[in-house]
């Protein structure tokens, strides 16, 4: 069996000759995550800044069809996400009005002529026929070519990521620009940058004579066992660089067994991998989590660089377990905004912004940092997940994980209080111009319930009248109490309308005994009489409670939510 394999970078690759996909191979399969994956990976922040440089992005295996014609059998996810990037940094620079020049530029590596001066594709396949061809590989692509099969909706959904990506690295690339003519500059600059990124990708292609020794190559390569995890090679690295030194004591292991425990006790979701890169980006510039040991190995060469690492990361693991379970933190009384903050956005179950988050934990227990500005940062993070994750069932992608990052290292790098609160209220800026529109949000706020029948968003819902209940009373929500429907869930009204926020109320135990299944005329009477418990006029001045006065509320509820409650400082 003849095997060449060698290095080549994707610009290499793509004019090398052209790939087909075997028409036994699988569909296209990458969903959004992965998608946005491999853009963290290859451009994210750090990527496309460095467009000289080089990232290894794996394996090619192909084996000879013709000449300059290879079939892919391994690679072809990449080999087409690629080809679908590139599609829309060609489109992007059309945008720019560069059609003739750039655009085509991108083009050749899309598709090129042949010796008879008509246009081959350099990436064939039968399957995603014609939308592939159609839709993307061609230019100008034809807009009226649309997706009929599941491949084909995945690779159309690949696009549209893509294109939103790109366009919002665009976008910050050109803000604070002084006129539209350096605004264009900076994206076209920007553009050029993640263009030679992409081409600068560094493979490994195997190249083999049939498809029987393709596949044996194929297995070799994906027959080894688990992979080590990051955490795992920052042990080995720091642990080469600190000797166990005499006796019989490791200190330096016992260190590293002490912080593992730490971090072994998160409770949630969140493993240790995530850990080290959340420190890390909370400090350093960003880096996508499968090239974080990269950065450990090249930036720690030495036993005091080591030593330096391993003492933050014991000090950061002990701020990061009141990230993953703040309700076990200790808080001082002034510290409630940032406590209440990091309780919700654990009930949102996220972990973006940890890396801002941690820097911000930091700033506040060294001491330097005054809660009035912790408190705009805290609020910030809150509200904006609570309006796009919560609420709005949006994914808070597109560039907002390097967004955090790059906050965390402004507050990390502010060397006063003026300048940690400025750090602050960029960050509030940034988020507010992501939050959002209106209609989404209120769409998202109708479909939030809570009932017998539908319990799972009960901690949700008691969240959201917690914080309405506190606007109202200028106080905090109050704890403890229950959540009461107003229209009764055993009455003639619609489930789904009895289940939604605009049919509830937080009350306490004793009047929610008292209230029971009574009919709304009873309930309008005790609520009007009960002491400390605030009613919307709204309830207290309808003539009946049904659907439409249901509905009336959870609008009204949410466009308050959305102008007041929760926006963003």
């Amino acid at each position: 069996m003849r095997v060449e394999a060698s290095d080549a970078r994707i610009e290499e690759i793509l004019t090398a000759g052209r790939y087909v996909i075997p028409r036994f191979q699988r569909d296209y399969s990458w969903d959004l995550a992965n998608v946005e994956d491999f853009w963290n990976d290859i451009v994210g922040e750090s990527g496309a800044a460095d467009p000289g440089g080089d990232y290894f992005i794996g394996a090619m295996v192909v084996y000879e069809e013709g000449s300059a014609l290879f079939g892919v059998i391994d690679g072809q996810q990449r080999l087409t996400t690629i080809t679908v990037l590139l599609s829309v940094i060609r489109d992007a620079f059309d945008g720019l009005g560069h059609r003739d020049d750039l655009a085509s530029g991108v083009q050749q590596y899309i598709s090129r002529p042949d010796r008879r001066n008509r246009q081959q594709l350099t990436l064939q396949t039968e399957d995603a026929y014609p939308f592939l061809q159609e839709g993307i590989q061609r230019f100008p692509p034809n807009s009226g070519e649309i997706p009929r099969r599941e491949d084909e909706y995945l690779i159309a959904a690949a696009r549209d990521k893509l294109r939103e990506l790109v366009a919002l690295d665009l976008r910050d690339a050109s803000a604070g620009a002084s006129g539209v003519k350096e605004e264009q500059q900076r994206q076209l600059d920007r553009l050029e940058s993640i263009r030679d990124t992409v081409l600068n990708l560094q493979l490994v292609r195997v190249v083999v004579d049939t498809v029987d020794d393709a596949y044996r190559i194929f297995e070799t390569l994906n027959s080894r066992g688990k992979d080590l995890e990051t955490h795992d090679l920052i042990k080995n690295q720091l642990l080469r660089l600190l000797p166990a030194g005499s006796g019989q004591a490791d200190r330096p292991l016992d260190r590293w067994k002490e912080l593992m425990e730490k971090v072994g006790a998160y409770a949630g979701d969140i493993d240790a991998d995530d850990f080290f890169l959340h420190s890390w980006l909370s400090r350093e510039p960003y880096v996508a989590k499968k090239r974080l040991f990269e950065r450990f190995r090249t930036q720690l060469t030495s036993a005091r660089e080591a030593e330096a690492e391993l003492e933050r990361l014991g000090k950061d693991a002990d701020l990061y377990a009141v990230l993953a379970n703040p309700a076990a933190g200790s808080w001082h009384s002034s510290e409630a905004p940032l406590a209440g903050a990091l309780e919700a956005l654990a009930l949102f179950r996220v972990t973006q912004p940890f890396p801002f988050l941690l820097a911000l934990l930091r700033a506040r227990r060294e001491g330097s940092m005054r809660m009035p500005a912790v408190k705009v940062a805290a609020t910030a993070v809150e509200n904006f997940h609570f309006l796009t994750t919560a609420v709005a069932a949006r994914s808070s992608s597109g560039g907002v994980s390097a967004l955090y990052a790059r906050h965390a290292r402004g507050l990390f790098a502010a060397r006063d209080r003026s300048a940690q609160s400025e750090a602050a209220q960029e960050l509030a800026a940034d988020l507010r111009s992501r939050v959002p529109d209106r209609d989404v949000f209120q769409a998202g706020f109708q479909t939030i319930a809570f009932s017998a029948t539908r319990p799972r968003q009960r901690d949700l819902v008691e969240y959201i009248l917690r914080r309405l209940y506190g606007d109202e009373t200028h106080a905090p929500g109050p704890r403890g109490w229950t959540i009461e429907h107003l229209a009764s869930q055993s009455a003639s009204v619609d489930p789904s309308a009895v289940a939604q926020v605009g049919n509830l109320i937080l009350v306490p135990e004793s009047v929610n005994v008292r209230l029971n299944s009574k009919p709304f005329p009873a309930k309008q009477e005790i609520l009007r009489q009960a002491n400390g418990v605030y009613v919307d006029p709204a309830i207290l001045a309808a003539d009946e409670w049904g659907e439409a006065e249901i509905a009336d509320r959870t609008s009204n509820l949410a466009e308050h939510a959305y102008t007041s409650v929760w926006r963003i400082p």
